[in-house]
């Protein structure tokens, strides 16, 4: 029951990470929304290194990589325009 609950805290984490980098990318903020999905990122590696072997794992680690690749996407645009 306990590692449920830590579960679907860091489910919720992540989500609220996720949706703010969302929200912070679609208003321009690239540098932000970066952190945020960085953080959506760590906490999304860590439920899957606590719960291998739960059937939740691959949909994280898809997620992730989701992230992962509008990380290098934003970074570009940063690297090119600078900073927001």
């Amino acid at each position: 029951m306990m590692m449920r609950m830590a579960a679907e805290y860091l489910e919720q984490l992540a989500a609220k990470n996720a949706n703010e980098a969302i929200q912070l990318d679609r208003q321009g903020a690239a540098g932000m929304a970066v952190a945020k999905y960085q953080r959506a990122v760590e906490i999304l590696l860590k439920l899957c290194s606590l719960y291998p072997s739960s059937p939740q794992s691959q949909v994280y680690m898809d997620r992730l990589h989701c992230y992962q690749r509008r990380i290098r996407e934003l970074q570009k645009y940063i690297s090119y325009n600078g900073p927001i």
